[in-house]
């Protein structure tokens, strides 16, 4: 199953625990103080549900493997610290997010050093990343990176450009046009669904589109905060795939997903949500 796979179905997962229930009180301890993360309870009961999806559904004994409609290509390195598939500028750095007393230290970023919260600073930290397309066309490039709520962030807003290398810069073939794209400038604030409360999550958002092949994407702070700009995963994907992933986490009426697509997922029988 192909990422964007993977997370459609978790999607319907987790809707079934939040859209389709009659009592909150019946599931408010499946969920973590902020009312967003899930508890112990919560991851357990999701994978459970996984489960009983995959053995209602079964797995053939001889699939039958064709290319998946949609292209994708994620590296994410949020819960490992891993950042195989990407390469960064030299003063990129991995390490735990810690700059919060309530946050879970088992988790990843990478940051620029130079950059807003480092000793040697000025406010504006530097860098870039190098991303591949796999596929014979151009495809959309989405970001995952750190935002908190409610405003303002403690995270600085973060311009960012993307650059081909190579052929890849070309107009010919399948590019999209040489030299840079558009600056787009992230939004570092946690998505308004949380209202007041104080959230410290994950955002990802579309940047830009990127030939096949290798392209950079450089990142420049363009506020000093204390803590630096914090990215967490890369998304290649193809424009049906990514706008169902545009907004993870936030709202899930970014999904076009409705109660009868969910239904068709849910194992006869099944009346945890009634």
């Amino acid at each position: 199953m192909s990422d964007t796979g993977i997370s459609s179905l978790l999607f319907v997962v987790v809707a079934h625990l939040l859209l389709f229930k009659r009592d909150w009180t019946q599931y408010a301890d499946s969920f973590a103080s902020d009312a967003h993360h899930l508890s112990i309870k919560g991851h357990m009961d999701v994978a459970q549900r996984i489960r009983d999806i995959v053995e209602w559904h079964g797995v053939p004994q001889t699939p039958r493997l064709e290319r998946f409609v949609d292209s994708d290509y994620c590296v994410t390195w949020f819960e490992t610290g891993i950042t195989d598939g990407i390469k960064y500028s030299p003063n990129g750095v991995v390490e735990r997010i810690a700059n919060r007393v309530d946050v879970n230290t088992n988790k990843y970023a990478l940051r620029f050093v130079g950059g807003s919260g480092s000793s040697n600073g000025n406010g504006r930290g530097k860098g870039w990343i190098r991303v591949h397309n796999p596929a014979d066309g151009p495809l959309a490039l989405y970001l995952g990176y750190m935002t908190t709520g409610p405003p303002p962030s403690v995270y600085p807003r973060t311009e960012v450009t993307i650059e081909g290398i190579g052929d890849n810069s070309n107009n010919g073939g399948n590019g999209i046009g040489a030299g840079k794209q558009p600056v787009v400038v992230l939004d570092v604030d946690s998505t308004d669904i949380f209202g007041d409360r104080d959230v410290h999550i994950s955002r990802v958002e579309k940047v830009g589109i990127v030939n096949p092949g290798y392209s950079l994407v450089r990142f420049r702070e363009v506020e000093d905060t204390n803590v630096p700009f914090r990215l967490v995963s890369v998304l290649v994907a193809s424009e049906g795939a990514g706008v169902r992933l545009s907004r993870l986490p936030g709202s899930f009426n970014k999904w076009s997903i409705d109660k009868r697509s969910i239904d068709k997922w849910t194992p006869p029988g099944d009346t945890r949500n009634e």
